[in-house]
Order: C-alpha cells, then sequence, then structure tokens
C-alpha cells in the first residue's frame, strides 16, 4: 500500500540519518582534518566551484585561483576584475565569475586565459549559473541576465529579465528553468529560452538569500528563518518548514532528504 511504501521510505531515510550523525560525533575530528591548507589570496574567499580535481576561489583581493586538489598547488591567478569576486562556476574547463565590478568573465581553467568579458548590469553581480552554454547573472541592479558567451559582445546578452524592485540575492538555473529570489521577498520562475516570467512565489516575509532546484523542486530560504518547497511547474508552495531561529544560510539535496543550514534539519519528501 501507499502507505507502507511511504514508511519503508521513512525507515530508509532515517537510517541514513542515524549513519551520518554517528560517523558525524565519533569521527569529527578525522572528518573535518585538513589535506591542505591552501593561502594564495591575501583577501578574504568569498566562492569556490570545484570541478574534477580543478577548484577555483573567488576573493575581495579581486582575483581568483585555480588550483590543483590533489596536490593543493596554485595552477593559475586569473586578475582583471576590479573589484571583490562574489560568485564562481565551472563547467567544461570554463570558469565564469561575477563581480562587485558588475561584470562577468569567462576564463579558460587550462590556460588561466580571460576568454569574454560580458558587461552589462548595472550594479554587482551576485550569483551566477553555468550550465556549458548558456550563463545566467543576478544582480543588486534588480535584474536577472541571460547570457550566450559564444556570440559577439552586441548580442552575447540574450534576456535582461525584469520584475523584482529590489536586489536579487539567489540564482538556480537547471534547463530551461530560472529561479530568483530577492530582498522584495519574492521568488520568480522564469523561462529561459524565451525570457518570460511564468510565477511569482510570495510566502517569504523577507530578503530570500538561498534557493536549490532539483527537477521541478525548489527549496527557498532566508532571513525569515523558513524553508519552503515549491513546485515550479505549478507555481505552489508543497510544504513550509519551521524550526530554525536564525537566518537559513545554505540548502542542499541529498537522495530523499533536503538539508538545510544553519543547524541540520532533515526533510522526508
Amino acid at each position: 500500500t501507499h502507505t507502507h511504501k511511504h514508511e519503508q521510505k521513512r525507515k530508509r531515510v532515517s537510517e541514513q540519518v542515524s549513519a551520518l550523525t554517528s560517523a558525524t560525533h565519533t569521527n569529527l575530528p578525522h572528518l573535518v582534518q585538513p589535506v591542505y591548507n591552501l593561502t594564495a589570496h591575501t583577501g578574504g574567499v568569498w566562492c569556490l566551484a570545484v570541478e574534477g580535481s580543478l577548484a577555483v576561489t573567488g576573493s575581495t583581493d579581486k582575483t581568483l585561483k585555480v588550483l590543483d586538489v590533489d596536490t593543493g598547488r596554485c595552477l593559475h591567478t586569473l586578475q582583471g576584475h576590479i573589484s571583490t569576486v562574489r560568485c564562481v562556476c565551472m563547467k567544461n574547463g570554463v570558469i565564469v565569475s561575477g563581480s562587485r565590478d558588475s561584470t562577468l568573465r569567462v576564463w579558460s581553467a587550462q590556460t588561466g586565459a580571460c576568454e569574454r568579458i560580458l558587461a552589462g548590469h548595472s550594479d554587482a553581480v551576485r550569483c551566477v549559473c553555468f550550465d556549458g552554454r548558456f550563463v545566467v547573472s543576478c544582480s543588486y541592479d534588480n535584474t536577472v541576465r541571460v547570457w550566450d558567451p559564444s556570440l559577439p559582445n552586441e548580442s552575447a546578452c540574450l534576456h535582461v529579465l525584469r520584475g523584482h524592485v529590489a536586489r536579487v540575492y539567489s540564482l538556480q538555473a537547471e534547463g530551461h528553468t530560472v529561479c530568483s529570489g530577492s530582498l522584495d521577498t519574492t521568488i520568480r520562475v522564469w523561462d529561459l529560452e524565451h525570457g518570460n516570467c511564468q510565477f511569482i512565489l510570495n510566502g517569504h516575509d523577507v530578503l530570500v538569500g538561498v534557493l536549490k532546484l532539483r527537477g521541478k523542486t525548489l527549496a527557498s530560504g532566508g532571513a525569515d528563518c523558513v524553508v519552503r518547497l515549491w513546485d515550479v511547474t505549478l507555481g505552489i508552495c508543497l510544504h513550509v518548514l519551521r524550526g530554525h531561529q536564525r537566518l537559513v544560510s545554505d540548502l542542499t539535496f541529498h537522495k530523499e532528504m533536503l538539508i538545510r543550514l544553519a543547524s541540520f534539519f532533515f526533510f522526508f519528501f
């Protein structure tokens, strides 16, 4: 029966949580022992992207570092931004970074060369997503932009997604779906191909600072200490998860669980 299958699923997930909790308590010193201490930057590190054996970090020192995680060696220092590097992502050896200088830069992880500068935002770039073809960025200028960095400069920006009335702080893109969260307390679901706003998701009371998209399920969290689960194909809220006393700083999906931080919280779905 459906109830029996649901109970089996809950039992299986509970066993996974118990194993994780046990490992965390019994092996904590071993789990958090660093392999390398990387001190290449001269300022605070704001962002990180990892692909295979490469890691890329962005810093308040205005640079990015390309690191070999197997050896701890710094392979390249990427210079060009004139303010803090706030976000970075990497796909197929291509790095895309966003900065408080309002630009995005496209780099080669292999050579360290800057291959493109994407200019158009009028304020700091807060988040960036890259799927190997399209770049999606959000900014404190209240907009989201969709780019194709393979096109010439004048046509590289495919869409400017307008609608938020305050800074855009969080961003997720998967397939043709783009989700953005803002200081205006709303989440907007956009169609990447046409640049249309499909849904406006209301429910949070303050800043929506973190989003995580998996398939048709979007998890959102922020300064109101609440996590919400949405169906982005229907534009409806599925669940409201309460319990934190402080802002939710991060979210991740793990198998059948959603884990939210500051503290561990597991939700079965």
